[in-house]
């Protein structure tokens, strides 16, 4: 994707605007919330994804190019998991709790399990941007998407069936 003149400058801010906190908080996730890391990987993948695209292709083309860059780079990262618990600490207990389990059972997901439940229920993405992203079959995505929620479930509520 060229940039050439204010024109082409503000479509690049604006769609720096409009992906990057989805994108960041993507990332987030994948590297067990390592600011640091994941500032560098999506500002790394931005700049992967506009050499990638083409300056007549569509914002999803785009999106869909960004994830999958960002979803590999997390993939060969070695994080250490956070056990940063700021995010909750203005919530009710029974609240903060709940959060607490389900991080829990979400980090202890394989990757890939992270990355389509991610893109899928955290950033609204498409089956078939899913499918393209991860080269399978729409339909295979929406199976494997339902085996993940199922085994999300089932880990929280093994949890909270030891905790009684």
């Amino acid at each position: 994707m060229m940039i050439q003149g204010s024109s082409e400058e503000t479509h690049l801010k604006l769609l720096i605007e409009r992906h990057l906190q989805k994108i960041f908080g993507l990332v987030i996730h994948l590297v067990w919330g390592n600011s640091n890391g994941a500032y560098d990987i999506t500002v790394s993948g931005f700049v992967e994804a506009l050499c990638l695209t083409l300056p007549f292709e569509k914002d999803e083309v785009f999106l869909a190019k960004l994830a999958g860059i960002a979803i590999e780079k997390c993939r060969n990262t070695k994080a250490i998991p956070s056990s940063e618990e700021s995010d909750f600490i203005d919530l009710p207990c029974h609240k903060k709790a709940a959060l607490l389990i389900t991080k829990e059972v979400f980090y202890n997901l394989p990757f890939d399990d992270k990355a389509l439940l991610l893109l899928r229920d955290q950033l609204h993405f498409a089956y078939r941007d899913i499918a393209n992203i991860f080269n399978s079959s729409e339909s295979e995505v929406k199976i494997r998407i339902t085996h993940i929620r199922i085994k999300l479930r089932d880990g929280i509520k093994e949890i909270l069936d030891h905790a009684q």
